[in-house]
């Protein structure tokens, strides 16, 4: 029998207002899993220790994407980089979910979990698992060696899309609409000269360092890394993959805002590439800075210059359900 677990992170957004808990999960899985609802870093934390101690197969958790992010971040921390992880399935518990639909991972929480009810009547061995329902993906590894920090997850944004999240969290109602409207208003109000749009649209001072050698340009529009093509919303702005390299889609622009704005529909799908801008493949990329940044949906403003490393981090199997 596969030995699954359950974290429920009961802070995410839809867990507080009624999403999933353990008595839900546990009138549908019964015995097959054991459930854990967690409130702090700390809690889950001791709960990813006790998962490994007793060598569980699957993790599933319950959250959006900074829920999936902070699983991960301690799960690497517990094994090691090259431990032996259990397989990992994102639930779409926030209101953006950019991690599960790259996986894929389809319908609510609860639709989910009645999925991988069958699926541990089903399959009894971890070996067993068929090759189409399980996804190897590297995720980021992130170092802020200043602070002593570090982070894995998914992505990276700075600059534009940084700024438009930290509205999108200041609009007090946060949903893919939102996210949706604010976006379309930032970029159409540039263009009638309005205020917060121009902000917005301010390139941030950087210094940058791409695989060893220096991008060329000290300011960027904005700066984005990420283990998936596909970000949220409908933006797919990374131009190719390159099949003889292994590393996480980047793109750092740093063309005029109106010369975005003009292109807007060709760059967010990935369909050409601006002199003044990187789109590829990278495997470590070195950012100083003076403006914050976000990872996987987690806001973490800086207001002095600061010092990133984004990194390949390990590889993680991830279950499709």
């Amino acid at each position: 029998m596969i030995k699954c677990a359950v974290i429920i992170n009961k802070n995410a957004r839809k867990n507080r207002s009624g999403g999933l808990n353990k008595d839900k999960v546990y009138r549908i899985l019964k015995n097959s899993a054991e459930i854990f609802e967690t409130w702090t870093i700390e809690e889950a934390r001791s709960a990813i220790t006790y998962i490994k101690e007793l060598n569980f197969d699957l993790l599933v958790g319950s959250g959006g994407d900074g829920t999936h992010h902070a699983i991960l971040t301690e799960m690497c921390t517990i094994y090691g980089e090259n431990g032996n992880f259990p397989i990992y399935l994102p639930l779409k518990g926030g209101t953006m979910n950019f991690a599960a639909p790259n996986i894929p991972v389809t319908g609510s929480q609860i639709q989910t979990i009645q999925r991988l009810k069958s699926f541990l009547e089903q399959v009894e061995h971890r070996l067993d698992i068929p090759k189409d329902m399980l996804k190897k993906n590297r995720i980021l590894k992130l170092m802020e060696e200043e602070r002593k920090i570090l982070r894995y997850g998914f992505a990276v944004i700075m600059g534009l899309p940084y700024k438009i999240t930290k509205l999108y969290y200041a609009s007090g109602t946060p949903s893919p609409s939102t996210a949706f409207n604010i976006t379309t208003s930032i970029i159409g109000g540039y263009v009638l000269g309005a205020k917060r749009s121009i902000d917005a649209f301010q390139p941030i001072d950087v210094d940058i360092e791409i695989d060893g050698e220096k991008y060329p340009y000290k300011k960027c529009l904005l700066l984005v890394a990420s283990v998936f093509p596909k970000m949220v919303l409908w933006f797919e702005p990374f131009y190719k993959e390159d099949k003889w390299k292994d590393g996480y889609y980047l793109l750092v622009f740093s063309e005029p805002a109106m010369e975005a704005i003009k292109r807007i529909r060709a760059l967010s799908k990935g369909l050409m590439r601006m002199q003044k801008s990187y789109n590829d493949l990278a495997e470590t990329t070195i950012v100083r800075a003076d403006s914050g940044y976000a990872m996987d949906g987690e806001v973490f403003e800086r207001n002095s210059p600061f010092e990133i490393k984004i990194l390949k981090g390990p590889a993680i199997t991830f279950l499709r359900i």
